[in-house]
């Protein structure tokens, strides 16, 4: 017994077929379109993925507004499937943008790094994914793009104050250099004052020194000069003291001559009985009547 046909399946699969190929036919026409001969050979080995692709487009759409949505799912999703060199191209700097952010955050965490060039890579794949207008309208990915377009526009943002921090920052180590600088200067400057000062104050220590030593060789001069003037006024003095005595003995000397030309005429015994006269009538200490009477035995011995 023969199946009976159903007309209704018939045309459900009919209008799927149909559907389907409309699809191919569309992508047939757009890769046509987009890459001339080579796009129906690029059709050939992508056909049969429309519908995976869309299904996982959706999936990927879904998941980008999940917390622990990261970029790399862009590239995964869509390195799953035959895709044209530009687009896989395309795909790959959320691949290089992930991979640049994710060493900067290890950086940051636990090295307690900031690497700007890194972030700067991350910035420049963030930029070329927010111009690609054409590549996320051809797989519907805008509200994606327009995610890391407010990160790109974000991070710029960061990068820009952190370029004026760091700008900030050389201004005030310039400005930090600048004022050792001058410290230092200064400090020269006070240096060479200083070892000024102390020539100069060597330098009239020894003409201070030279005076000193012209008043000292003066003052020895002038005590020599009044020393030997001292010496020659003494000399003076000696010698007139020397005429003195000498005259004086020359009046004792004739005194003395007078004396014994006086005593010469004297009779003796009568010279011994003045003396004797005298001894016995004035008044002569010890000394003196010693004196007196050897005298006399003196003269009574020259006259015997």
């Amino acid at each position: 017994m023969t199946k009976s046909i159903d007309l209704d399946e018939i045309k459900k699969r009919a209008a799927e077929i149909s559907d389907t190929w409309q699809k191919k036919l569309g992508h047939l026409s757009d890769s046509v379109s987009r890459m001339g001969r080579d796009g129906f050979s690029h059709w050939l080995k992508s056909h049969n993925q429309i519908d995976e692709l869309a299904e996982a487009l959706e999936e990927l759409l879904k998941a980008s507004s999940d917390d622990d949505f990261q970029l790399i799912h862009v590239h995964t999703t869509l390195s799953s499937f035959v895709l044209p060199e530009e687009d896989l191209g395309q795909a790959e700097w959320y691949l290089t943008a992930h991979n640049c952010l994710l060493s900067f955050e290890k950086k940051l965490t636990e090295e307690k790094r900031f690497e700007r060039k890194l972030l700067e890579a991350v910035i420049k794949e963030l930029k070329f994914i927010s111009q690609a207008d054409e590549f996320h309208q051809c797989y519907q990915l805008q509200s994606i793009q327009q995610m890391v377009t407010t990160l790109y526009q974000s991070l710029q943002s960061e990068i820009l104050e952190f370029k004026n921090l760091e700008k900030e920052k050389l201004a005030a180590q310039k400005e930090q250099e600048k004022l050792e600088l001058a410290r230092l200067e200064t400090k020269k400057e006070e240096a060479a004052a200083k070892k000024a000062m102390m020539e100069n104050v060597k330098i009239k220590e020894k003409r201070i020194a030279i005076i000193e030593e012209k008043k000292r060789k003066v003052a020895e001069k002038e005590l020599l000069e009044a020393k030997q003037k001292q010496e020659m006024q003494q000399a003076e003095v000696n010698a007139k003291k020397a005429e003195q005595d000498r005259q004086a003995k020359l009046q004792d000397a004739y005194v003395d001559l007078q004396i014994e030309e006086k005593i010469g005429q004297w009779d003796l015994s009568d010279l011994i009985a003045k003396l004797r006269k005298r001894l016995e009538s004035e008044n002569l200490d010890e000394t003196q009547k010693q004196d007196l009477t050897a005298f006399i035995d003196f003269a009574r011995d020259k006259g015997a």
